[in-house]
């Protein structure tokens, strides 16, 4: 456990995890129906609690993490990162026959231009009453 003059700095962070497809750099935007060939198409670990516990990690604290991921690649692909990282992942909760959340990013010579979502388990975790429960089974469509 780290510590920072004598105090405890573990800290917990919750929310979105998502495994982003970085596509690119690209010269330019594809033309409708075109097709443009790539280096390389990475898959990284992005969304918003995702994003901050490495940055908190990186500054020295221990943190845990908790969040929603499917039952799929993308998952294997975000709880490896953050466990490579040194995050407490033992809070990451998996659904069977939900997909992760993924995002697709079109990079323009570094310069971002676009994304595609699929909220995947964005959607699955709602507190209500004190108790996780269904949110919804239509997906989100806010771009966080």
């Amino acid at each position: 456990m780290s510590s920072h003059q004598g105090t405890s700095r573990v800290v917990g962070c919750a929310g979105i995890l998502v495994a982003d497809t970085i596509c690119g750099p690209l010269p330019e935007m594809p033309a409708e129906g075109s097709l443009v060939a790539v280096d390389d198409m990475p898959v990284k670990v992005g969304g918003c609690a995702a994003n901050v516990a490495i940055d908190l990690v990186r500054q020295g604290a221990d943190v845990g993490l908790l969040g929603c991921l499917g039952d799929d690649a993308g998952a294997d692909v975000v709880t490896k990162t953050l466990v490579e990282a040194g995050i407490d992942t033992s809070a990451l909760i998996r659904k069977p026959g939900t997909p992760t959340s993924k995002t697709v990013i079109l990079d323009r010579k570094s310069a971002v231009q676009g994304k595609s979502v699929d909220p995947g388990g964005r959607r699955i975790i709602k507190k209500k009453n004190d108790k996780h429960t269904e949110a919804t089974s239509q997906p989100s469509h806010d771009v966080t």
